[in-house]
């Protein structure tokens, strides 16, 4: 899907990769850029899960309206052994990316 933002006239947009579940760090950058949920907006570029303790806290990102998100390639590897979850090679993959 492919979407198409209107221009920030309110607030300030940043952009951010590879969260790997660190959502604390997240949020102490977005508290040291005084981050403004009713204006400002916040673009990942993949990459919200896998290696830091908070995956599933960032995945709940993407149910704020100020949050946008591409699919990166640990959220693919996670779809794909959700989509077979007895494929072995799937889960090897997905744990060899950081993935648990």
């Amino acid at each position: 899907m492919i979407l198409n933002l209107p221009t920030n006239a309110a607030g300030r947009d940043f952009a951010v990769g590879d969260l790997h579940g660190c959502l604390p760090a997240l949020q102490s950058l977005l508290d040291h850029v005084g981050f403004d949920i009713g204006k400002d907006r916040l673009l990942a570029v993949g990459d919200l899960i896998d290696r830091g303790h908070a995956s599933l806290q960032c995945l709940e990102l993407l149910s704020q309206p100020w949050f946008y998100a591409v699919r990166g390639n640990h959220e693919a590897r996670a779809l794909e052994w959700f989509a077979q979850p007895g494929s072995v090679d799937l889960e090897l993959m997905w744990h060899i990316d950081g993935g648990a």
